[in-house]
This record gives structure tokens, C-alpha cells and sequence, in this order.
């Protein structure tokens, strides 16, 4: 009820609804940019927005196959 008042009031904005895929997406996207933000950290911010719904961008969709590669890289070289 809090956040609904506070959207009402416009102290906040109105929270976009993501699907399960686009959630994906954005996790992805963090846990790549943390790992490149660890070595190279510029840009860093408190608040990373979500983008918007309607124009997300291409690179997000490249993440999870990045993120894919960051995580077998170590598998593959215990092995």
C-alpha cells in the first residue's frame, strides 16, 4: 500500500512489469558487469535502472551467453 500511495504521489515512478525472460536478461546483464566493474571499475553508480521495456538494448540479449562463457572458463581449466 506504501508504494502504491508513493507512485500516486508521484515520489515514485510507476514500476515496469518484467517477464520471467527479460528478468533473465537483466541478471545476466548485472552479473556480467560486475565481473567487468571488479577489474575495471569506472562508471560505478549506487542506482542502475532498469532500461525500457519497449527498447532494450541488443546487448542484453548477447549477456547470457557471455555470462555462459565467464562461468565454464574456470570449469574448463580445472579440468
Amino acid at each position: 500500500n506504501a508504494l502504491k500511495l508513493q507512485v500516486k504521489a508521484g515520489a515514485i515512478s510507476e514500476i515496469p512489469y518484467f517477464d520471467a525472460f527479460h528478468r533473465f536478461l537483466f541478471a545476466s546483464y548485472g552479473f556480467v558487469d560486475y565481473i567487468i566493474k571488479l577489474f575495471l571499475p569506472i562508471n560505478l553508480s549506487a542506482v542502475y535502472p532498469y532500461p525500457n521495456i519497449n527498447s532494450i538494448p541488443f546487448y542484453f540479449y548477447l549477456m547470457p551467453f557471455i555470462a555462459l562463457l565467464i562461468l565454464l572458463i574456470p570449469i574448463s581449466l580445472l579440468t
